[in-house]
């Protein structure tokens, strides 16, 4: 199969097992060299990919850069239960977001996670990438020692709205571009406590028939807007 992307929004419909939610997984390893899964196990998606005993797996793919055409083939080693090829960082210099279908989320930052590679030998001591849970992606990331690398979306909301700077400002703009329409516009009201067991300032949403409403207690639809524009 052939397929020409469009400029901004692709969809891809069908019925359910046919491999839509699998085809984002591979655009994600294809650019980060990883699985998810691997890097977080509490997300129930995103898993390694592990094919059938009577078929042999094989991942290939090739991408313009700037000089050359470069191509990449990965082999599915059915002893170790993993994914070998070539060694070498990643050909992709750019930010990867893979927004999940369970709310957790994927980041790939070349500021943080872009290996070094001196000569043949990989230098390999920056974090493979960073995935979020969905409550990782509310309350904060924690790393293999506890401390955390994510205040998490209430926390920092809460901090840059009291700062009132640039942050808080591209924030309103952003949560203004994802807005569903002109006239359900996602404006942030003032910051509220939710519990007397909630020490949390929680952000709230300026609701068009007057009141604003904590952002935990927002629709699903509009916590997944949320969650994407921080």
């Amino acid at each position: 199969m052939e397929l020409e992307f469009g400029s901004r929004l692709n969809l891809l419909t069908g019925d359910n097992g046919l491999g839509k939610s699998f085809l984002l997984d591979i655009a994600w390893w294809a650019l980060t060299r990883k699985w998810p899964a691997e890097l977080n196990n509490r997300l129930s998606s995103g898993l390694i990919a592990r094919p059938h005993n009577a078929k042999e797996g094989q991942i290939q793919f090739s991408l313009d850069s700037k000089t050359k055409v470069l191509n990449y083939s990965s082999a599915f080693n059915r002893k170790s239960q993993a994914w070998t090829g070539k060694a070498g960082r990643p050909p992709n210099p750019g930010l990867v977001l893979y927004a999940q279908v369970d709310g957790g989320f994927s980041v790939w930052d070349p500021a943080r996670n872009y290996w070094l590679k001196k000569g043949n030998i990989d230098v390999q001591d920056r974090p493979p990438a960073y995935v979020f849970s969905p409550l990782e992606v509310w309350d904060e990331l924690l790393d293999e020692k506890k401390k955390p690398l994510c205040n998490g979306l209430i926390r920092d909301w809460a901090g840059w709205q009291k700062e009132k700077g640039k942050t808080f400002k591209r924030l309103c703009s952003v949560l203004n571009a994802l807005s569903p329409s002109d006239s359900e516009k996602i404006k942030p009201g003032e910051l509220t406590r939710i519990s007397l067991d909630d020490a949390r300032d929680i952000p709230t949403l300026k609701m068009k028939y007057g009141l604003s409403v904590p952002v935990l207690h927002a629709s699903a639809g509009m916590r997944r807007i949320i969650a994407l524009a921080c």
